[in-house]
């Protein structure tokens, strides 16, 4: 994965925000849906992970299982690295709302709250994911972007760029670590600073 100081400094590879692909597979039956969604309520550890992938396939059933799981994350951290690929990879409103709250709300752990807001900047570009680098939060680039599946309440691409943002803005006033919150006002303006490159390549002056 590559900086997203180094790709904005001159690396011609990202000149406008990535467009989320719709995936072509074969998405899963209501049964096996509805076979995950009994999974994840169960917590079972061995099949947890499977489950909630299956589940960023499930535009009917998905949103609302996954949406529950981030009122109540499961405590380790592989099962919550699979929460977040697999909330992201579903673009559904309902889904969005339930992370957009998570990543606002007051208490909540810094860790949960740095997931939820990865899974926004997945939702700005899916070709982007958050870490920690150099002491701050910033954006990588995902070497293979996953391609996304649209919800049965689907996500305008354009429209929830600006409500990622609005989003982290909302987040910046309720923490109260000065830290972190220096830190989610500075990914967000990152994510600005994308949004005004996108429209400078993209503008074409009126002949």
């Amino acid at each position: 994965m590559r900086s997203l100081v180094a790709i904005l400094s001159g690396l011609s590879l990202v000149v406008g925000l990535a467009t989320s692909s719709v995936a072509q597979v074969t998405l899963p039956t209501r049964n096996e849906c509805l076979a995950a969604s009994g999974a994840v309520r169960l917590r079972d550890p061995g099949g947890f992970e499977s489950a909630v992938r299956i589940l960023s396939g499930c535009v009917e059933d998905g949103p609302l299982a996954l949406g529950a799981l981030w009122s109540s994350p499961p405590a380790d951290s592989a099962s919550r690295a699979a929460l977040v690929r697999s909330t992201a990879t579903l673009r559904d409103r309902r889904l969005f709302e339930s992370v957009k709250s998570v990543a606002g709300g007051r208490a909540v752990s810094s860790e949960l709250r740095f997931q939820a807001i990865d899974v926004l900047v997945r939702y700005f570009d899916p070709s982007l994911s958050v870490v920690r680098w150099r002491g701050k939060l910033t954006t990588m680039q995902i070497d293979h972007a996953p391609e996304t599946v649209k919800g049965q309440q689907p996500l305008d691409s354009s429209g929830v760029r600006l409500e990622v943002i609005r989003a982290l803005q909302e987040t910046e006033g309720v923490i109260a670590d000065s830290g972190i919150q220096r830190e989610v006002r500075q990914l967000r303006h990152e994510l600005e600073t994308i949004l005004e490159v996108r429209r400078t390549r993209t503008y074409r002056k009126p002949e």
